[in-house]
């Protein structure tokens, strides 16, 4: 029992010793500016994946474009929209994510 008593008191001592270091950190991130200027005007793109094709519609200035592309492909977006990549997470290409940039 007497070999449980300080390692219990340092455990207690370490436990409040973390949570004033966690309050104080939190109260110094809470201040900050975020800005923005602009306006998002048109919507992202959608892709739905259908047979190893990636379809993507893109609203832009009231037409859709629509893009078929095999998921092999370089590029999935039309260029004056933007670019996108797949990034591969195994070596078999069963599970991937879609990266898209937008001009």
């Amino acid at each position: 029992m007497k070999s449980i008593q300080p390692a219990l008191i340092m455990m207690l001592l370490a436990a409040g010793t973390s949570h004033a270091l966690a309050h104080e950190m939190a109260t110094d991130n809470n201040s900050g500016t975020i800005g923005f200027q602009g306006a998002i005007v048109e919507t992202s793109c959608t892709t739905d994946l259908k047979q190893n094709q990636l379809i993507t519609s893109c609203l832009r200035d009231g037409n859709n474009q629509v893009t078929t592309s095999s998921v092999s492909a370089s590029d999935h977006l039309p260029p004056a929209i933007g670019s996108s990549e797949i990034s591969w997470l195994d070596s078999t290409h069963q599970r991937g994510i879609l990266i898209q940039n937008y001009n």
